[in-house]
């Protein structure tokens, strides 16, 4: 009986467990996509980014995946509107930064 109990306690917290590594894993995939991206932004920058390659950002946010929470809508949104009205490229190499860091 004890046993019994003991081992439904573990697979309870070996499914937790499970569940919490793959919502890390997921945003740990959406990190580095938006370091991706903002890499790429930087690069365009540097080789003097034109309007054409904003609007492609924004498509190219658009595209890409969503959560579903608010929080990540509300990003989402932010950054369409920094792909479509352009950022310096000190802005990028200071989010890239701070997400590189974040990662760590």
């Amino acid at each position: 009986m004890l046993l019994a109990l003991l081992a439904s306690e573990l697979r309870f917290e070996l499914e937790q467990t499970q569940a919490s590594l793959q919502q890390a894993e997921e945003e740990l995939s959406s990190q580095r996509d938006e370091v991706d991206l903002t890499r790429e932004r930087i690069h365009e920058l540097e080789i003097g980014g034109s309007p054409k390659s904003r609007v492609d950002d924004a498509e190219r946010l658009r595209s890409s995946s969503v959560e579903a929470d608010g929080a990540s809508g509300m990003q989402v949104e932010g950054d369409l509107d920094d792909a479509l009205s352009g950022r310096t490229k000190t802005e990028c190499v200071a989010r890239l930064v701070s997400v590189c860091c974040a990662l760590k």
